[in-house]
């Protein structure tokens, strides 16, 4: 049996609405988004579809990674870093004893 996804639909939709969706639909690498009209992909569809996506989503990454400076960095990692500091518990070692105990075990 085949798997399949939903991705949604929506019912009071302008015309304006209708026809960028309809204009979107004919473009090379559309993605069905959660208004959408309800669309039923199999499971080979989907995998299709997100290695499709693979390539541009990667570029993305990379052009962030390059165009982010170390600053952005730390502030959009500072809200984790304050829940880490808030929630964690204090480690009382660094786990050192225990990798060791496993690499002997496995006799590494």
């Amino acid at each position: 049996m085949t798997s399949r996804y939903f991705w949604g639909s929506s019912r009071n939709i302008s015309a304006r609405q209708a026809h960028v969706r309809a204009r979107a639909a004919t473009l090379p690498g559309y993605l069905p988004t959660m208004d959408s009209d309800a669309r039923y992909l199999d499971a080979a569809t989907w995998v299709r579809v997100w290695q499709a996506a693979a390539p541009r989503l990667e570029a993305i990454r990379l052009k962030e990674l390059h165009h982010t400076t170390v600053a952005e960095f730390v502030e959009s990692m500072s809200d984790a870093y304050r829940a880490a500091l808030l929630h964690g518990e204090p480690r009382l070692t660094s786990g050192l004893v225990e990798q060791q105990r496993l690499f002997a075990k496995l006799g590494v």
